[in-house]
């Protein structure tokens, strides 16, 4: 079972965050939601490897509705001195796929 940690509410770029704790196997994550929209803000994960930690921080924005849903349409990634950028184009919710797809 996973248990989460309220640790708080820290200000963040002149927002305020509830902070959640939580880990999974040898990761533990620092989520930020927003105090009043509740909407997820920033990841912060921490794995512990048998070569060096990783921490991985993930900021989400630009939130858009699907079916009563809100997904981050942008999200930065940021490993070491590595970072990524990703745009959603289009959110699709349970549509048939074509099993042909996974074939290789």
């Amino acid at each position: 079972a996973v248990e989460f940690t309220l640790l708080g509410i820290d200000k963040v770029n002149n927002g305020k965050y509830y902070v959640i704790e939580y880990t999974v196997g040898k990761t533990t994550t620092k989520a930020l939601y927003d105090v009043e929209t509740f909407m997820k803000k920033q990841t912060e994960s921490l794995t512990i490897t048998e070569d060096e930690p990783q921490n991985v921080v993930v900021t989400y924005s630009n939130f858009t509705a699907q079916k009563g849903i809100l997904f981050p349409e942008k999200s930065v990634q940021f490993m070491g001195s590595a970072g990524f950028d990703t745009t959603v184009k289009e959110i699709k919710i349970n549509e048939k796929i074509d099993k042909g797809i996974f074939q290789f």
